[in-house]
């Protein structure tokens, strides 16, 4: 007989028990060649050998003291099941055969005497019957922790497309933490479009198949699951059909898909913000230069009335009036661009806010009631005016938007020391502030929103009417800016109220009067230049400061005004517009500065203040002058550059 020595049955040990040692010597004589040997002579002894070695097949015999072989086989196979169990017997009972198959569950029995071939032939099929079930519950297992620990969705359903088997990760696309909660469901309940997994009930049964359909599956109200579904129809055992599922969940994808898609949007919308921001820059810039002339006009004009004519007096005084309101419109048009460099002054937070109110009313005040409580004896808040103005008008924008179907916003001021709210940090809580208050009644914020309603980008807004997401953290830059505090109170469905508090002001800071030698001759004939490419502006100011007694060199652009400071020794003043053609103001101040560091620079502009620009009017002799200016303020700038 061929000898069976491979690798795996040598790995095979066989337990022998039996209570004689002779059966025992002659079994391992037999079998010692072909597998390794272990051997007990009782069934104590047999479970000794069991908790040390692992063993592949017990022969036991069926009679011995103390406990028999059946006995011993039933508490075998409940503590080592993997173990191919033999029976062997001098009897032929069949009472007793039948009692060792169910308790101890035998895979078969050998009478004494034994034929050796027979025996050992039994040994080999029973451990190759052995190999074939462990082998098959490898497979089993493999396939089990596939199944349960795959990242892919995997589920069994009947041909009617209620779900049989399902696995944790399908489960977990549903909202569910553990899959038998699904089964015996038709899948269809969990289709957000019932109708989807008809259609792909059809092409089954026609196709045998579908793959990578995209498809979006929702149970128990909770969040969609968008999936990528492929199925397959087979034929089991039995001749019914069942179908298998595969899906591969890409809700975290798709979710990353639609913010990058709004992130995008938003994006484009700041691009369109900062376009739009710097048109209107540019606008501000030129509506300056034309106020700049209208004013400046308006001022020699009156210099040349007589008493009579106080008719046309008063139609002057009209004409500064408007453009002065308009020389507001375009402060407000810078505020919009946020190109002012900031100034903290006392302030007026009634007047901004009736500023911002006007400003509104215009056209986002419809079918929403307007309601005011402001303070008689607010005190002045020590703030910037064009970064308070925006930060009031985004707060009433963001209350009129709440209220899509009409409602009421309500502003109010107070002192710190008004509001009772003990969320609000106590310091904040008295005379040392100033307490803006902004009430809407629209839909209102949950808690998760209120917790993000001050970050770059968060909107809840959506959609081509939607919003950047930048509004009220600009608002809350603002606050903290100023060293002051914002606090939300928010509830859905009982609108918002915001507060924002303000350091107080001790006095407020009134503009200062025009001394009357301002408007006098000056006492010299110092010579000044003056830089500005619009011809109207230059003609009117050059105009003023002849008046006032100054010989004024005009110059087109920033290359003319260095080239006339290089051509005259005497140039006591130079005016730069920060924005002309060929060579800018901040070109023109530097080469100046080259040639004569000592020299006197004023600038003058309606336009941004960029960086450079502040950097220069930190250095001495260095000033700014904001377009539109009458002939009061020209004359108070020259004047405080030249130290007359």
């Amino acid at each position: 007989m061929e000898s069976y020595d491979t690798e795996e049955a040598r790995g095979e040990t066989i337990l022998l028990v039996d209570d004689e040692s002779m059966v025992l010597d002659t079994l391992e004589l037999l079998l010692a060649g072909r597998w390794p040997i272990a051997r007990a002579r009782s069934a104590a002894a047999a479970r000794e050998v069991l908790a040390v070695q692992p063993v592949a097949a017990i022969l036991a015999d069926d009679r011995m003291p103390h406990e028999s072989g059946i006995d011993f086989f039933g508490w075998a196979y409940r503590q080592h099941p993997g173990a191919v169990r033999i029976l062997l017997t001098g009897y032929t009972d069949a009472e007793r055969i039948i009692r060792a198959i169910n308790s101890g569950r035998i895979w078969h029995f050998v009478r004494k005497p034994w034929v050796n071939e027979e025996l050992i032939n039994l040994l080999e099929r029973a451990l190759e019957s052995r190999r074939a079930s462990l082998a098959v519950q490898r497979s089993e297992q493999r396939y089990r922790d596939l199944f349960h620990h795959a990242h892919v969705g995997i589920a069994r359903l009947d041909h009617a497309g209620r779900l049989i088997e399902a696995n944790p990760a399908f489960a977990v696309c549903l909202g569910h933490g553990v899959a038998d909660e699904l089964l015996d469901r038709p899948l269809r309940e969990v289709f957000a479009d019932p109708p989807l997994w008809d259609h792909i009930l059809g092409r089954l049964r026609e196709e045998r198949a579908v793959a990578n359909v995209e498809v979006v599956l929702r149970d128990r109200e909770g969040p969609p699951a968008f999936v990528l579904l492929s199925a397959s129809l087979r034929a089991s055992p039995g001749g019914a059909e069942t179908i298998e599922l595969c899906s591969l969940n890409l809700t975290e994808q798709e979710h990353a898909r639609r913010e990058s898609a709004e992130l995008r949007e938003q994006l484009r919308k700041v691009q369109r913000d900062q376009t739009v921001g710097s048109l209107a820059g540019g606008i501000a810039h030129d509506f300056a230069n034309q106020l700049t002339v209208i004013r400046g006009g308006a001022d020699y004009a009156e210099e040349q009335l007589t008493p009579e004519q106080s008719d046309v007096a008063e139609c002057l005084a009209d004409i500064k009036v408007a453009a002065d309101n308009a020389a507001e419109l375009s402060r407000q048009l810078l505020s919009f661009c946020r190109e002012q460099p900031a100034r903290h002054l006392a302030l007026d937070a009634n007047a901004i806010l009736g500023r911002v109110l006007r400003l509104i009313s215009r056209g986002l005040l419809q079918g929403i009631r307007l309601e005011q409580s402001l303070h008689e004896a607010l005190p002045h808040a020590l703030a910037d005016a064009a970064e308070l103005h925006h930060c009031f008008l985004n707060l009433c924008i963001n209350a009129c938007q709440a209220m899509e179907g009409g409602g009421v916003l309500r502003v109010e001021t107070r002192p710190g020391s008004a509001c009772a709210d003990p969320a609000v940090p106590e310091r904040f809580r008295s005379d040392a502030y100033v307490q803006v208050v902004v009430r809407d009644t629209g839909c209102g914020m949950s808690d998760d929103v209120q917790a993000r309603i001050f970050e770059p980008f968060f909107t809840t807004r959506r959609g081509a009417a939607g919003g950047t997401g930048l509004g009220l953290s600009i608002v809350r830059g603002v606050v903290e800016r100023h060293e002051g505090h914002i606090h939300v109170d928010s509830a859905p469905g009982k609108g918002s109220c915001f507060r924002v508090f303000l350091p107080a002001s001790a006095r407020p800071s009134e503009p200062a009067a025009v001394p009357e030698r301002l408007l006098r001759a000056a006492e010299s004939r110092a010579t000044i230049v003056l830089a500005e490419d619009e011809p109207a502006v230059r003609k009117r100011a050059s105009q003023a400061l002849e008046q006032l007694g100054y010989r004024v060199r005009g110059a087109g652009n920033g290359a003319e005004a260095v080239d006339l400071v290089a051509a005259e020794d005497g140039v006591a003043l130079v005016i730069l517009d920060l924005i002309m053609p060929v060579m800018d103001g901040e070109e023109a101040f530097r080469r100046i500065r080259e040639r004569r560091p000592e020299l006197p620079v004023l600038f003058c502009t309606g336009h941004v203040v960029s960086e450079k620009l502040q950097a220069a009017l930190k250095q001495p002799a260095v000033d700014l002058l904001r377009k539109p200016f009458g002939t009061a303020q020209l004359a108070a700038a020259v004047r405080r550059s030249l130290g007359e």
